[in-house]
């Protein structure tokens, strides 16, 4: 521990007090860091911050020193300049899903045939694809963990190692079809399906609302509720805004609802976009850029979703939000556009993500992901006898469904988007 040159600082927080910050400096680039506090948990002593070095940072040090050793093939001046062109390339086709494929070519693909094979010429990669696909399952690791990949992983690895040598072949023109053919990818019956041990139970979904409230993180405790109850995406659900909340709810929703027992319907939560990125920010005019909802092309009503809500206490949550954000319109706190102005104002996917997961961890629970919420959600509605169609429109699963289903949407929406003015939003007694 003496080379490392261990350091603690301590930092006063905002909600949780004091944090003593562990700091050491890095035996390979020789550069001082610190660890995040989402990494080392609150250490709120000097004595905390010591047991936890002592106990957790020789751990630490070894997975930076596996994931400085997996982005060795960086060294290698010609196949990084391939990495980047080729990322550039997948930016500009897919600039909202890029990193799926680039990602799993920097951290699997290039490691194994540059760095573990010694092969940083593609042209000589193709007589090693079997082993390189039983190295995926068998020797590779998520980065900076030691833990194996699924099936699923492993396919999009090699996906993506198809599509680089697609490009190569095609853009490069570096390639030859016969020098890099494609790799066959691991069946479907092998892929990790979600199954009922994933369901979110109301017991626990309780249990961590409360855990949630009790250390003040009202946000991510109504969140939790409302996505458990709409099968939003965390993206969605952190893009809701004041033109999201309707209290018109089209008949063929209702009729549906009322087809499975549901007779009830508060209102309706509409979907066409979401914050264009993962970390949300505003412009100096307090505005935030959006983009159009996974699986669809463009921002329109033509593409647009209506989620009704039927469960009281989570209209209740949005009501008390929405009145909190129309009275920050009325003061033009961030503009005249109603789309500015956030129900989950402040919210970010990761301090939401790991708050989740604490509030989980504390309760002795197995911490279950945000999208389980939506897995749950599906499952419920497919229980109730919801039309697998419908279904896929209802949640945005699919652009098949919303190709094959488009009478069915503009009936859905045309209530919705004729009178998108501020509503009066009521919580129900």
């Amino acid at each position: 521990m003496d080379e490392l040159r261990v350091s603690f600082q301590k930092v006063p927080t905002k909600k949780s007090g004091d944090h003593w910050f562990v700091s050491y400096v890095n035996p390979g680039s020789g550069k001082r860091k610190r660890v995040k506090k989402k990494v080392s948990g609150l250490l709120p002593t000097e004595e905390a911050a010591q047991a936890w070095a002592k106990n957790h940072l020789p751990t630490l040090l070894k997975k930076e020193v596996a994931l400085l050793n997996n982005q060795q093939w960086r060294s290698k001046s010609e196949v990084a300049l391939l990495a980047h062109q080729f990322e550039a390339f997948k930016k500009l086709e897919f600039p909202k899903s890029y990193w799926q494929t680039t990602g799993a070519l920097q951290n699997y693909v290039l490691p194994y045939f540059v760095t573990i094979a010694d092969l940083p010429d593609p042209n000589s990669w193709y007589p090693h694809h079997q082993r390189f696909k039983v190295w995926l399952l068998s020797d590779a690791n998520l980065p900076g963990t030691s833990k194996k990949l699924s099936v699923s992983t492993a396919n999009k690895a090699i996906n993506s190692l198809n599509k680089f040598c697609e490009w190569l072949r095609d853009h490069h023109q570096s390639l030859t079809y016969d020098s890099c053919r494609p790799l066959k990818a691991y069946p479907n019956k092998m892929l990790n399906r979600r199954g009922a041990r994933d369901l979110v139970t109301e017991e626990d979904m309780v249990l961590a609302v409360n855990s949630l409230r009790a250390k003040g993180n009202d946000l991510e405790a109504d969140g939790i509720l409302v996505q458990r109850h709409t099968g939003m995406r965390l993206s969605e659900l952190l893009g809701l805004s004041l033109s999201s909340l309707t209290t018109q709810v089209p008949d063929k929703l209702k009729e549906t609802f009322k087809s499975l027992g549901i007779d009830t319907i508060y209102g309706a939560i509409y979907l066409d976009s979401q914050p264009k990125h993962g970390y949300i920010t505003r412009g100096i005019d307090g505005s935030i850029s959006r983009v159009p909802l996974k699986w669809r092309p463009e921002i329109s009503p033509k593409y647009a979703r209506t989620i009704p809500i039927h469960d009281k206490a989570v209209w209740n949550i949005l009501a008390t939000r929405f009145q909190a954000q129309k009275d920050l319109l009325a003061k033009t706190l961030h503009g005249p556009n109603k789309e500015n102005y956030l129900l989950f104002d402040k919210g970010q996917r990761t301090p939401y993500m790991a708050a989740v997961k604490e509030a989980y961890v504390s309760l002795g629970l197995i911490p279950k992901v945000s999208h389980l919420l939506r897995h749950t959600r599906i499952t419920e509605l497919t229980m109730l006898g919801m039309d697998d169609k419908m279904l896929e429109l209802l949640m945005g699963n699919k652009a098949l469904a919303q190709k094959l289903y488009q009478h069915i949407v503009e009936v859905l929406n045309r209530k919705t988007i004729q009178d998108r003015d501020l509503q009066d939003i009521a919580i129900v007694a």
